[in-house]
């Protein structure tokens, strides 16, 4: 968490609770979790989907037809669950990453902030191959 923005600082200085949103372009930022982050960031009819680690990955299975897989949000639900490289769902589009609560959106703890910064499993280089492989044939499919 060294590449911070001026903006992820303030969040994180005012204790509010955070999300980490993944937008398409292959970075990641902090947001705030209120009432309507989920509609504000991945839109009205988003899906979830759950780790071990209480670490709800939120996106729109609606665009899922129409846009490329999001890479870094993929990466990070692999990173973090115990789906496997050849497994994990290509998620499509903006993704948040959140806790929950009640069934609603809540603030990240330290923990599941550290879980994302996990090195474990296979080798990197084997996990963006068969990735690669995947988005290609999946883009091909879509064709």
């Amino acid at each position: 968490m060294s590449d911070l923005s001026p903006g992820d600082v303030a969040l994180l200085e005012a204790q509010l609770p955070v999300g980490i949103l993944m937008p398409d372009d292959q970075t990641m930022r902090l947001v705030h979790v209120k009432p309507g982050v989920i509609e504000a960031h991945v839109g009205p009819a988003a899906e979830s989907v759950t780790t071990t680690d209480g670490l709800v990955f939120w996106f729109s299975e609606a665009a899922t037809t129409d846009l490329k897989v999001n890479r870094v949000a993929t990466l990070n639900l692999l990173a973090v669950s115990d789906f496997s490289p050849r497994m994990v769902p290509l998620l499509r589009g903006p993704v948040l990453a959140t806790s929950q609560l009640a069934g609603h959106p809540d603030g990240l703890t330290l923990a599941q902030m550290k879980a994302l910064h996990r090195e474990s499993g296979p080798p990197v280089w084997w996990v963006n191959w068969v990735l690669h492989v995947r988005v290609e044939r999946d883009r091909q499919h879509r064709t």
